[in-house]
């Protein structure tokens, strides 16, 4: 019951503490548009998240990954784990995918499912506003769309394997809520004073579908660079 009114409460005054941070802060925002081009056939990765669903040409991904480690600063682990991608992705001509976790806020765990120890599935309905199929599968929490029965599950990868091309251009996306492949899409760039701000990318209605980056004044550490961090997402 407390968790509904406080559910309540911040929706209510929710739009007044955006309407009023803005007002008192500085935003310089940038809208830039990309346009897709059309995938050859031949070994993709995919990646697929709560409403959308990104192919890439597998050789491009490579090409990616090896030019990040031409860079003579890269840390020992961030070196390790990009060439153990690397390997994975050249063992073979397999086409490969991805399918991320959809996570809910911490204090939301009195909706947590006790026997799985995820979300129910109307709470990632209610967060993209659109009615998803009833099926659930830990931990995602809504139905997958990609076929992967000649596809391999890549454990491991970094989100700027598939930001990186999607900027390029090089990239078919898919629209779960249009049901659309999309001609373009929107690369939005946030800077707000105090040094925060964030990238992301939108579908044409302004609608999220990936983070590409998000800064802070704040010091935080470098993930990719920490031993606990990895083996804590493992």
């Amino acid at each position: 019951m407390k968790t509904r009114t406080f559910l309540i409460i911040g929706l209510l005054i929710f739009p007044f503490l955006s309407a009023f941070c803005q007002w008192n802060e500085k935003i310089d925002k940038k809208t830039e548009k990309i346009k897709l081009v059309t995938l050859d056939e031949k070994p993709i990765f995919v990646y697929e998240n709560i409403v959308s669903i990104i192919d890439l040409e597998k050789d491009r991904v490579i090409e990616c990954i090896k030019k990040r480690l031409e860079d003579s600063e890269l840390c020992e682990l961030r070196r390790k784990n990009y060439n153990l991608i690397l390997k994975d992705l050249t063992k073979n001509d397999s086409s490969f995918y991805i399918i991320s976790q959809a996570e809910a806020p911490s204090e939301m765990t009195e909706g947590m499912d006790k026997k799985t120890g995820f979300f129910p599935l109307d709470y990632y309905s209610a967060l993209v506003c659109f009615n998803i199929s009833k099926k659930y599968i830990a931990p995602y929490g809504y139905t997958v769309s990609i076929d992967t029965s000649n596809l391999i599950h890549l454990k491991k990868y970094f989100d700027w394997m598939i930001s990186d091309l999607v900027l390029k251009g090089q990239a078919r996306i898919y629209n779960k809520k249009s049901g659309n492949y999309e001609k373009e899409v929107l690369y939005e760039i946030v800077h707000f004073d105090g040094g925060h701000g964030g990238e992301q990318l939108l579908f044409k209605d302004n609608s999220l579908f990936f983070i590409v980056d998000s800064y802070s004044d704040m010091i935080m550490p470098d993930g990719e660079c920490d031993e606990e961090y990895q083996e804590s997402i493992k």
